[in-house]
């Protein structure tokens, strides 16, 4: 997942989880042969990204193992590229028209829901697991000791790619 925050991204990262899927937020300043890595160490199949970074992505000399790239492009109709890729390019908002019926997917609260890299500040990026129970498990001291309720309204400066605020953006 390749978005800026977003309720688009938000409704991606739910969506995701709901489906079984791993969902593995990159930074958005990524291009290059650092995208490719995440990419391939990730064994991506599928990359959701907003049309900004579109390009980015097309650069990269190699798709790992992507068959799907979805885009959102908060302009409306995404601008999909004409490519000779073997990979299916879809606009985000035609998945929004899908019937709606329940994946018929079991999740558990063991299985894992993200794969969030660190920053590589100490050598090569590395991937740590969040598991689904991990979210509710971090979140909740948190929103407890802030005292958060239903009528509250948070703003997180951080960029959803990163550990404390993926975890905040569903409180």
């Amino acid at each position: 997942m390749l978005m800026q925050n977003s309720p688009e991204q938000v409704l991606t990262y739910f969506a995701l989880g709901k489906i079984g899927a791993v969902v593995v937020p990159i930074n958005t300043a990524v291009r290059g042969a650092f995208l490719e890595y995440y990419l391939g160490n990730s064994d991506s199949v599928a990359l959701v990204v907003d049309q900004e970074f579109l390009d980015g992505f097309l650069s990269i000399e190699k798709d790992a193992l992507l068959a799907d790239v979805i885009v959102f492009s908060s302009e409306g109709r995404a601008l999909l590229p004409n490519s000779d890729r073997t990979i299916r390019f879809c606009d985000f908002r035609a998945l929004q028209n899908a019937d709606g019926k329940p994946p018929g997917i079991d999740v558990s609260f063991s299985d894992t829901a993200a794969l969030m890299y660190t920053s590589g500040t100490t050598g090569p990026s590395k991937g740590n697991i969040f598991s689904q129970i991990h979210s509710l498990n971090f979140a909740t001291p948190l929103i407890e000791a802030l005292d958060y309720n239903a009528d509250d309204i948070t703003t997180s400066l951080c960029r959803c790619f990163m550990s404390r605020a993926s975890t905040m953006r569903c409180w």
